[in-house]
């Protein structure tokens, strides 16, 4: 009990100490950390402390406080900073430090890989180490003029793989049966509560993805390694799939064995050393980003020009308000305050979603479409646009994608879930009273019969014909043509663009400035103003005070900590306690590729 008195009083005194931190620091009228001074002949430095997503994601006190939450940068923040970086002459060089950011999607990285050959291509020398290197990694690292790898580390080359968790077997030993409505020979999202394996629709669309992202990612590194063809990596990864350390130098993968270390004479020969720190002269990426006052190019905010406003829509996409996915409501109301707002030239929809209510996708399409006969719309797809994320997209302006984004999947699937089974034999039995033979058609406590299935079914069929309604108009295809590249299929930006589903391949930056094109920019001459997510100045303050992100505010002790958690699980929990539609427009799975 004395133990658990002193814990509770030290948090408690954890937490006046935090918030007389922030006092004095608001005292100090402070308006975000001191500015930075670039030594000369400095070397940016990027590593895994640097997360970068599409928006972004600025923390609030509480969740740091509580988990020590991460600090995620925006990826068009990220990318321009680099640029702007790669103007200043105080810059020499860069420096990718255990394999470089932290990246949410293979869209994301690919954009980021193209700002560091910007920042290479004005002159200056690109580093990059890591103990070990795997595809996503040496993506990035590609780009250096020179690889290090750790004396013990190894070079992996061996493929991508994507496994799903199948529970068919399970559900039928503990009783629950799965009752499915859907569209599309390719939806497998249903398969998971069906089977024990993945049928041959399923086995096949996912193939022909990752071996077309797997295609882009070795041409791309081979560009980087002048003396390596894209069939190396393919011969590699067909065969032992990875190296030690000394056989990656040997075979040209790496140029050299260092750890980290190791580097540090040879950097601060190039830069010079830092008396202070004993090592190179270093900046980190964040304090570039955060005190060092960069802007993007002049022409993107001074001197006029159409405005182009980027929005996101980032997450699974569901009903109602919601700012942690894209809540329908909360995003088609900014579509239409953009409609309203004589400032907005034209609006780029940034989507990195794999779907979800299909309700909330036709809401915010209705909003972008009142949005685009007023002033264009563009959509920008990140690594999924798929499904809902698709619905949404179809009828834009202009549609641009990486060749790696995975979208399409145009299908429609309901699940009706069945635990009668588990509870007769359990010995719980539920009876009630309802005012209409169909009152608990949604009710996960009995079957549903033929007969309700197919009026399921029915709702999903209608639903379906609409989404090829909409991609019909919005892409300029033949319905007929929609249907027969539909049925729930993903397809890779590449072999999207060339089915007429997407216009172009590019980026965010392409995105952009195609819209400010189609609102009358003359070149660069346009403004750019996002919605990404960003600290306040007293939060840099703070952060930088207390040694910068990721590190909470104030941490609390475990218990509490603990406790604190519970509580907003259990009001996440109530939340979330209303009926979910049935019938989604999702990606067939949650694709995480290895």
């Amino acid at each position: 009990m004395k133990n658990f008195v002193r814990e509770v009083l030290a948090s408690l005194l954890a937490l006046v100490f935090g918030f007389w931190i922030l006092y004095q620091v608001t005292l100090a009228g402070l308006g975000g950390p001191p500015l930075l001074t670039l030594p000369e002949r400095a070397i940016l430095v990027l590593g895994p402390d640097l997360l970068v997503g599409d928006a972004g994601d600025q923390p609030s006190t509480a969740a740091m406080a509580l988990e020590g939450a991460p600090r995620v940068l925006a990826l068009r923040k990220v990318v321009a900073a680099l640029d702007a970086a790669a103007e200043r002459d105080a810059f020499v060089g860069l420096l990718l430090v255990d394999g470089g950011p932290r990246v949410s999607g293979w869209a994301q990285r690919f954009e980021l890989r193209d700002a560091l050959e910007r920042f290479r291509d004005r002159g200056k020398h690109v580093w990059a180490q890591a103990d070990s290197w795997d595809e996503a990694s040496y993506l990035l690292g590609s780009v250096a003029d020179e690889i290090a790898i750790g004396p013990l580390g190894w070079f992996e080359w061996n493929g991508f793989s994507a496994k799903r968790f199948y529970f068919a077997d399970l559900l039928d030993r503990l009783g629950v049966r799965v009752q499915v409505v859907k569209v599309g020979r390719y939806k497998s999202a249903v398969e998971p509560f069906l089977r024990d394996d993945m049928s041959p629709e399923a086995r096949e669309q996912l193939a022909a993805y990752l071996d077309d992202l797997q295609a882009e990612v070795e041409e791309r590194v081979a560009e980087g390694r002048k003396d390596l063809e894209p069939g190396d990596f393919a011969a590699l990864r067909l065969g032992d799939g990875f190296l030690t350390a000394e056989d990656a130098v040997a075979g040209g993968w790496v140029d050299r064995i260092a750890a980290r270390g190791d580097l540090i004479g040879d950097l601060a020969s190039f830069t010079g050393w830092d008396d202070d720190l004993d090592s190179f002269r270093q900046v980190s990426f964040l304090d570039w980003y955060d005190r060092s006052g960069w802007e993007p190019p002049l022409a993107r905010h001074e001197g006029g020009g159409p405005l182009v406003a980027v929005v996101y829509a980032e997450g699974e996409i569901v009903d109602g308000e919601s700012e942690d996915q894209v809540g329908g409501e909360t995003l088609a109301r900014r579509l239409r305050a953009l409609l309203h707002d004589d400032d907005v030239d034209a609006v780029v929809l940034r989507v990195d979603s794999p779907g979800g209510s299909a309700a909330a996708s036709e809401v915010i399409l209705r909003a972008l479409v009142e949005l685009d006969q007023a002033k264009p719309v563009v959509v920008s797809m990140g690594s999924l646009a798929a499904s809902g994320g698709y619905w949404i997209a179809c009828r834009a302006r202009l549609v641009l994608a990486e060749p790696t984004t995975l979208t399409g999947s145009i299908g429609v699937f309901g699940l009706l879930p069945d635990v009668s089974p588990l509870l007769d034999e359990i010995g719980i039995h539920v009876d009630g009273v309802t005012t209409g033979p169909h009152a608990d058609l949604l009710s996960p406590y009995r079957s549903r019969s033929d007969e309700e299935l197919a009026q399921v079914q029915g709702f999903v069929d209608a639903i379906y014909e609409l989404f090829l309604d909409h991609v019909s108009e919005g892409r300029g295809l033949a319905r007929e043509r929609v249907a027969e590249i539909g049925g729930g299929r993903i397809w890779s930006g590449v072999d999207a663009v060339e089915l007429g589903l997407v216009d172009r391949l590019g980026g965010l930056d392409e995105a952009i400035a195609a819209a400010a094109e189609l609102a009358g920019a003359e070149g660069d001459h346009y403004r750019v103003e996002g919605l990404e997510a960003a600290p306040e100045p007293w939060e840099l303050a703070v952060w930088s005070w207390l040694g910068g992100p990721p590190q909470p505010v104030a941490a609390l002790p475990p218990s509490l900590r603990a406790a604190c958690r519970a509580v907003l699980d259990g009001v996440g929990a109530a939340s979330r306690s209303a009926p979910r539609p049935p019938v989604l427009a999702r990606l067939p799975f949650h694709l995480e590729v290895r």
